[in-house]
């Protein structure tokens, strides 16, 4: 029972094993260049704004330009930095302190942004270090959105479930997407990034027959916590970001493909959301006022127009 209750704790990318991690790697990496994002942004005149200022780099975004803004989605790609095409009005919205100064490099980083999302990624290619353990922390912790607990499970516990669980077998299309990975501004020691898998059911899971049917899961928010040393020290999985995409009720992890082959598990956290008896009762609750306060203004009103 307890290794059923560690077996669906994961979607394992189970992608194929390479050398291990060397030790060296990191101290051949170049030093740390941290750069601050400008605490101000240079004004351009309303000529260098339609010409596109900045010289060919600003002409250049400005042929990119619909309605004043990048018609690219990423402002990168379209060439924007923050000194060209920008309206007073833009000015004052990227001054507004709601946005957190991002940059390019973070001083409290233990690595430079590169190297922190090679780490990342040399984790996850070494199936999550479960082909390689040295890559994980001796305090390593795991923790999704119901599995671990509190405290998460150990090092020990992690590599025991998720080395004896082979979900390539059952999705051998199986790929979980990362992508979108980014240091966190909060903590730099942290590399976020995001998971969007899809899998087809070809071989027995869990007991479950083959259905032939796929899976797509909605965009979930990951990250690495990583130490001094190049250690992972925790993994976060499954946090839905938008559960209106794929075919997973709206669910991650591995609860979300059992949902789209049609074989769910048989508890609440397992299943497509649904709201409580008490949520649905305070909902009516709140309809009940809004009628009731509307109800009593429309009679204010008729009775000032009466007294007129």
């Amino acid at each position: 029972m307890k290794f059923f209750v560690l077996a669906i704790l994961t979607l394992s990318s189970s992608i194929s094993t390479t050398n291990a991690f060397s030790a060296s790697y990191l101290d051949q990496l170049s030093v740390k260049n941290v750069e601050s994002a400008p605490s101000t942004i240079p004004k351009t005149t309303p000529q260098e704004q339609s010409s596109g200022g900045g010289g060919a780099k600003g002409g250049d975004v400005a042929s990119k330009l619909v309605g004043g803004f990048p018609a690219s989605s990423s402002l990168v790609d379209a060439g924007f930095d923050g000194s060209n095409v920008i309206t007073e009005a833009d000015r004052e919205v990227m001054e507004d302190p709601i946005f957190v100064k991002e940059m390019k490099m973070y001083a409290e980083s233990p690595f430079t942004t590169p190297e922190m999302i090679m780490i990342a990624k040399r984790f996850l290619h070494m199936n999550q270090g479960i082909d390689s353990p040295e890559l994980l922390a001796t305090d390593f912790r795991f923790m999704g959105p119901v599995v671990g607990g509190d405290d998460g499970l150990t090092k020990d516990e992690f590599l025991k479930a998720v080395g004896g669980f082979d979900i390539k077998s059952a999705f051998p299309d199986i790929n979980p997407g990362f992508h979108h990975f980014r240091v966190d501004p909060f903590a730099p020691n942290r590399v976020f990034f995001t998971s969007t898998a899809t899998g087809t059911h070809l071989g027995n899971f869990l007991g479950i027959e083959p259905t032939g049917k796929s899976f797509n899961t909605p965009p979930q928010a990951c990250s690495v916590t990583i130490d001094s040393s190049g250690l992972i020290t925790k993994y976060t999985i499954g946090h839905v970001m938008d559960r209106s995409i794929g075919n997973t009720g709206g669910l991650g992890g591995i609860f979300g493909p059992l949902v789209a082959i049609g074989k769910p598990f048989p508890f609440p956290e397992a299943r497509p959301y649904k709201p409580s008896k008490r949520y649905r009762a305070f909902q009516l609750l709140g309809k009940g006022i809004t009628k009731l306060n509307k109800w009593k203004e429309e009679r204010k009103e008729r009775k000032a127009m009466e007294a007129a």
